[in-house]
């Protein structure tokens, strides 16, 4: 006949008061974790953000240089066209140091317009200029 072991009350007790809490090296361990995932995924939420802050100055810029354009197609003039895009937009805040530049050359009997957008953003120096480039009718005067 097998016979199992008895245990007492007091070996259970003993069993179940050794285990109460965790242990000084999981909690070390937990910790070091922790640390590491922190470590590691900061850098990404950093360039995450200086990218999507990149990303809205080129939109920004881009919706600039089309409103321009657009100006410039329904017939005003440069100075009146880059007044009125500028109006009621803090560029210095959303795009530092903005320049607007517009360039109309004669070609034929249409006029080529490019509009060109340049800008400092804060993280890189210099950013990539936004250019676009549309036609004009040619001017009034000349048909006339």
């Amino acid at each position: 006949m097998h016979r199992t072991p008895f245990t007492t009350r007091s070996q259970v007790r003993r069993g179940r008061r050794g285990r109460r809490g965790a242990m000084l090296i999981e909690m070390m361990v937990a910790g070091i974790l922790l640390t590491t995932v922190v470590i590691l995924v900061g850098p990404l939420l950093l360039h995450s953000s200086q990218v999507r802050r990149c990303a809205a100055q080129r939109q920004l810029a881009t919706q600039f240089a089309a409103n321009c354009l657009e100006r410039l197609v329904a017939g005003e003039s440069q100075q009146l066209a880059e007044a009125n895009v500028r109006q009621g937009w803090d560029t210095q805040k959303w795009l530092p140091e903005m320049t607007l530049e517009i360039e109309i050359r004669d070609e034929g009997a249409r006029r080529r317009a490019t509009v060109t957008v340049n800008w400092i953003d804060t993280g890189r120096g210099t950013a990539r200029p936004v250019m676009l480039v549309g036609w004009l009718a040619a001017n009034q005067e000349d048909s006339q």
